[in-house]
């Protein structure tokens, strides 16, 4: 039911660090072929070790066809130096404009992937004394450390959402939801009577206000855990740990996984489109 290889991969990889990124290339000046037709995803976050109410962190997306020479976020180095990054569909690549003091203005292009580039991916990680402003088209964000990544998807890949479990009770799945609104505030819990329980109302587009992506435990159990293997009952235990550590130390572990989850989404599920991370079930009661 669940992508089970990919929310293993987020857990790991977003949690801990031990992903494969390339950093930006300085002497890198030859795009890729045109990547068009893929969606293009910025993930952004100002650090893994730090709580939720103090972190900086999201994640966004352009579909195809949509991202032709798009700003990205702008990066001012402690030498006083400005790097712009522009995300360039048809020529595969991300563009860096540079500005320092007294002119000198120089222009590089990085590519994102094809088959005459070797990264799939660009990130840029900041240095003491500089400062990154991400273009979020739900509003610009600024960092002081952390990072931001760059990548491009297959749509065909996409995240296919479940129908938000629980049908209206208030003992629903701990894990990842893609919501149709942002829950920014604590209160603001749309499993909650006091929201209505505005979790399951089902839109238009006949999908749900939040839509389960993945559970925080539990997910090689599928829908029969009777029947699961026992390789699923053994993947419980790493499951289990991390979770009981983000809600221990409260920070943003399976918070940022979830983020990044949900720009995967398919486009069926568009509207759906702000992470939610339910870690607890005591509040949704009132």
């Amino acid at each position: 039911m669940f992508p089970k290889a990919l929310v293993g991969c987020l857990f790991f990889s977003r949690v801990f660090g031990n992903r494969i990124s390339t950093n930006f290339a300085h002497n890198e000046t030859k795009a890729a072929s045109t990547l068009c037709s893929r969606w293009l995803v910025v993930e952004y976050n100002s650090g893994l070790d730090k709580k939720v109410e103090d972190a900086v962190f999201g994640s966004f997306r352009f579909l195809e066809n949509t991202w032709d020479n798009v700003k990205i976020f702008q990066k001012h180095e402690s030498g006083g130096c400005v790097k712009t990054y522009y995300a360039n569909c048809t020529y595969g690549a991300l563009s860096v404009t540079t500005m320092c003091p007294g002119g000198a203005t120089s222009e590089e292009s990085r590519c994102l992937g094809g088959w005459d580039c070797i990264a799939s991916s660009r990130r840029s990680d900041l240095k003491n004394g500089e400062t990154v402003a991400v273009f979020d088209p739900e509003g610009s964000r600024v960092m002081t450390a952390g990072g931001v990544k760059v990548y491009t998807i297959d749509p065909n890949k996409g995240i296919t959402l479940h129908d938000a479990p629980g049908a209206y009770t208030w003992k629903s799945e701990w894990g990842c939801y893609c919501c149709k609104h942002n829950y920014v505030n604590p209160l603001d819990n749309p499993f909650a009577m006091t929201s209505r329980r505005l979790a399951w109302h089902r839109g238009d587009d006949g999908n749900m206000e939040c839509m389960l992506a993945w559970k925080m435990i539990g997910n090689a159990m599928g829908d029969d855990p009777v029947n699961a293997p026992a390789w699923a009952v053994f993947a419980l235990i790493p499951e289990f740990v991390l979770t009981a550590a983000d809600m221990m130390t409260l920070t943003i572990g399976r918070h940022l996984a979830c983020a990044a989850t949900c720009p995967l989404r398919k486009a069926e599920f568009e509207a759906n489109k702000y992470a939610y991370t339910k870690i607890q079930t005591g509040m949704d009661k009132y």
